[in-house]
C-alpha cells in the first residue's frame, strides 16, 4: 500500500488463528503457529532481515490479550486524533487498556508509555511531534446581528488531523458553535465555525485552538466587536479665532460611519 496516507494495522493471534485488520476491518484470517517468545521484537523490519520498511510508524502498541473487533473499531474510529490507549474508551475496555505490554508513541523517543519499562533503541532519528499552527483570522467590527461563518486552516507537518475548538471571552457579545465540517488535505485541516451575535454591544476575543492526537496545540486569536450605536453630529465652535503661522493640523475622530465638515475662515 503506497497511497501516502496514514493507515491503521492490527494483527491478533489467539494461539491458533491470526487475524489481520486494516483500517478497522477484518481483511484476512490465517491458521498457523507463531512463535511469540524468546525473540527480540523490531519495528520496521522482520527480525534478522536487513531491509527496513520505507514509511512512517506512529503509536505502536502490544497487548497480552486478543483485541476483539469492537475494540479495534473503537481505536480506529477515533481517527488520527487518536485515543489514549492507557484509558478505557467505548468498546476499548479498561481491562484491555490495563493489559498493555508496551505502548510506544514514537514522539521524539522510543520509550514505553505502558509503565512496563520496555523502552526501545532507535535505529536512527525519531522525529518529535510538531505542534499545529493556525492561519491568522481577521478582526471583525459590525453593526449587524447576522451570524457569521468563520473559516480556518490548521497546518500540522506530522500530517495529522487537528481537533479544532473555539471559545469566546464574552459570550454576552457573541457565542461560537463547534466546527462540524473539518477535512484534511496532507498537512492542512480546514473547516469553519459559526459566530452568533448575542445582542450586547462590546468586544469579545475569540480564541481558536488546534490540538493534534499527541496533545500539542496551536492557537490564534481575533476580536469581534458589535457596535450598533449610530454616530451623532456635533458642532465644535472655538471661543475665539485660532491663528497659527504656517498652517495647522486638525484631527477629527468619529465612531462608526460619520461625515465630518470643517469650516475654515481665512484671514
Amino acid at each position: 500500500m503506497n497511497d501516502e496516507a496514514w493507515h491503521h494495522h492490527v494483527i491478533t493471534y489467539d494461539g491458533s488463528d491470526g487475524r489481520y485488520y486494516l483500517d478497522g476491518e477484518l481483511k484476512e484470517t490465517m491458521t498457523k503457529v507463531i512463535n511469540t517468545s524468546g525473540t527480540t521484537m523490531e519495528f520496521g523490519r522482520e527480525f534478522g532481515r536487513s531491509a527496513w520498511y520505507k514509511g512512517k510508524l506512529d503509536d505502536v502498541a502490544l497487548w497480552d490479550v486478543v483485541l476483539d473487533s469492537d475494540a479495534i473499531s473503537t481505536i480506529y474510529s477515533s481517527g488520527s486524533r487518536g485515543i489514549d490507549l492507557l484509558v478505557a474508551s467505548g468498546d476499548y475496555s479498561s481491562n484491555t487498556s490495563s493489559d498493555l505490554l508496551g505502548y510506544w508513541k514514537l514522539d521524539g523517543d522510543v520509550n514505553d508509555y505502558s509503565g512496563n519499562g520496555n523502552n526501545g533503541t532507535a535505529n536512527g532519528p525519531v522525529p518529535a511531534n510538531a505542534a499545529p499552527t493556525l492561519a491568522a483570522i481577521n478582526n471583525i467590527v459590525t453593526n449587524s446581528t447576522t451570524a457569521q461563518t468563520i473559516s480556518f486552516t490548521a497546518t500540522d507537518t506530522d500530517e495529522q488531523l487537528a481537533a479544532i475548538t473555539a471559545e469566546s471571552s464574552a459570550e454576552g457579545v457573541a457565542t461560537v458553535a463547534e466546527s462540524t465540517n473539518e477535512s484534511r488535505s496532507t498537512n492542512d485541516t480546514t473547516g469553519s465555525f459559526v459566530l452568533t451575535n448575542a445582542g450586547t454591544e462590546g468586544t469579545t476575543e475569540i480564541t481558536v485552538t488546534a490540538t493534534d492526537p499527541n496533545g500539542a496545540t496551536g492557537t490564534t486569536t481575533f476580536t469581534y466587536t458589535y457596535d450598533a450605536t449610530a454616530p451623532t453630529n456635533q458642532d465644535t465652535v472655538f471661543a475665539s479665532a485660532v491663528t497659527k503661522v504656517g498652517g495647522a493640523t486638525v484631527t477629527i475622530v468619529s465612531s462608526a460611519t460619520a461625515s465630518n465638515v470643517v469650516w475654515l475662515a481665512p484671514t
